[in-house]
């Protein structure tokens, strides 16, 4: 986890002007104006945020666990009875949509495009667009251009048009990125729902307690969301 200094673009389509609550942002520094605003966009502001390098966040996370006592195991479950305990928390993602038997569960497909970009410093995002927005963030293995969203799209296949078409959002902004090399072409699934799904139920005589759905914003939602399932599985 790091703290990033960047800007945070409305989409044009929202008009002028930001709500009040930005200075409530924690980390926020100023509104944006005259060239920090790319070309189309009318407002925005500037911020550090904290940032999170997934893959290392995720062995940080693995080690507290184990240093707390638990156990990491890995092993297929095709019914939450199969977990043999009397208290499960079922945070299985898109797996939910079977293991749950729900099905507003549905992935969102996500694709970032890897560039060398040494000079990029900043993240930049923008916010509230109807359709793909852009998305540009400096990472220890090149600069993360991303901002694209399918619900509903499945298939694991990265696809050359809509990675072109993210290089030139992200062009608007910082204009260098059109000719930064591409070290790479990524491509996820998200666990969209209509809303996340955090309660607990009781079933075949043991506390289940659901917490998925959270599409794209399972890091910012991930602390506070675990407070609450340590209430549920005390509760249950």
């Amino acid at each position: 986890m790091r703290l990033l200094a960047g800007r945070l673009l409305a989409a044009p389509e929202l008009g002028p002007g930001l709500p009040p609550w930005v200075e409530q942002v924690p980390g926020y520094r100023s509104a944006l104006t005259g060239s920090q605003l790319p070309p189309g966009f009318v407002s925005g502001f500037a911020a550090e945020l904290p940032f999170a390098d997934m893959p290392v966040y995720l062995s940080w996370l693995a080690g507290r666990v184990q240093a707390l006592g638990g156990r990491i195991e890995q092993r297929v479950v095709r019914d939450l009875g199969e977990a043999g305990a009397d208290v499960v928390v079922n945070c299985s993602g898109l797996g939910a949509r079977q293991l749950a038997d729900d099905d507003t569960v549905e992935p969102v497909w996500g694709q970032h495009v890897l560039v060398r970009a040494p000079f990029v410093d900043e993240f930049v995002f923008e916010g509230g667009a109807s359709a793909d927005g852009i998305g540009i963030v400096p990472h220890r293995r090149g600069v993360l251009l991303g901002g694209v969203r399918r619900p509903g799209r499945h298939l694991l296949m990265p696809d050359g048009q809509i990675a072109a078409e993210t290089i030139d959002r992200a062009a608007v902004a910082i204009p260098e990125l059109a000719s930064a090399p591409v070290l790479g072409v990524e491509v996820g699934l998200r666990p969209g729902r209509p809303q996340v799904r955090l309660e607990a139920e009781q079933a075949a005589g043991m506390t289940v307690v659901h917490n998925y759905g959270h599409d794209g914003t399972g890091v910012f939602w991930s602390w506070g969301c675990a407070a609450d399932v340590v209430t549920l599985c005390a509760l249950g």
